[in-house]
């Protein structure tokens, strides 16, 4: 959270004011985070949100193999755990690992396995626009504007039925 735009942006905005809000530069936060999520880890292994955050902080750091490598273990195991559909918590800890997991393989060029992820994911909450843009963007990388623009189209329409276009949280 500390590495997030919006609160550095406001540390930033506040540093320059004079005062300080104990908010280190991104990079910092990030390596903290990930100091923790793996302490976190070693303590209880089966703690699957700290194994899909420890991923998303290491894609975020620039190690999209090590963070494919938690992220497809988290997914492995929230999948083995119960259908997501019985479990709400289940089922969001699921989509982020998607999400995060089709990021990294992405990074990684593994296109094939990044829009199966995204795929996943915007199975999971139909209504959601994140897993959309992002099968668009890949799209659009990989020179399929069609499929691209049916992609985001679907992301900013809203599917019969659907309460909201946000995403998950």
């Amino acid at each position: 959270t500390f590495a997030s735009p919006m609160l550095q942006s406001l540390a930033r905005s506040v540093h320059v004011s004079g005062s300080r809000t104990g908010i280190e530069p991104a990079k910092s936060e990030l390596k903290s985070a990930e100091k923790l999520f793996r302490r976190a880890l070693k303590a209880e292994p089966g703690f699957v949100e700290a194994r899909v955050r420890l991923g998303r902080v290491l894609y975020l750091l620039g190690e999209a193999e090590e963070a494919a490598r938690t992220l497809r273990e988290a997914v492995a195991t929230l999948l083995a755990q119960q259908a997501p559909s019985d479990a709400p918590d289940t089922r969001l800890q699921l989509y982020l690992a998607e999400m995060f997991y089709g990021a990294a393989e992405e990074q990684l060029g593994q296109r094939d396995r990044a829009k199966a992820s995204y795929t996943r994911a915007a199975e999971l909450y139909p209504a959601a626009p994140s897993p959309r843009l992002a099968l668009s963007q890949l799209a659009l990388s990989g020179n399929d504007h069609a499929l691209a623009l049916e992609a985001v189209e679907h992301a900013l329409l809203a599917p019969a039925g659907a309460r909201g276009r946000a995403d998950p949280r």
